[in-house]
């Protein structure tokens, strides 16, 4: 667990240099922000912490550091949940996703579910 902690910090510290080299601007490390959400009518704020937010051409992004074998691919849903979660909870116009060990940053693009088409077995499920 610690070799894994100490890798991922390393890794950020990583990413921030490539950030910058990129031509982003670093304007926040670790930065956290809330969003509310309603169960069953009542109020909950979530806090989520995001590894940077950054600033390109005039666009903001938060940007989250992924390092190891699975973690840095949108296949791992738990990747794609974390991105999708900071593209609601943070007021910016996109977000990355940092590949520190492969010296990569992916702008990652949620696609509005209005503007895909599911294919369904099941009838109850298919688009309006």
């Amino acid at each position: 667990m610690r070799a894994q902690s100490g890798r991922a910090l390393g890794a950020e510290a990583w990413a921030r240099r490539l950030l910058e080299r990129k031509g982003y601007r670093i304007l926040g490390a670790q930065v956290t922000t809330a969003y509310e959400l309603l169960v069953d009518g009542r109020p909950l704020s979530i806090v989520v912490r995001a590894d940077y937010v950054v600033e390109r051409e005039r666009k903001r992004f938060v940007a989250e550091v992924k390092s190891g074998e699975l973690a840095p691919s949108l296949e791992t849903s738990a990747t794609r949940r974390q991105l999708l979660e900071y593209a609601v909870a943070f007021p910016v116009d996109g977000v990355l996703l940092v590949d520190a060990e492969a010296g990569l940053v992916h702008e990652v693009e949620f696609i509005a579910r209005a503007q895909t088409r599911t294919k369904s077995r099941h009838a109850a499920l298919a688009p309006f």
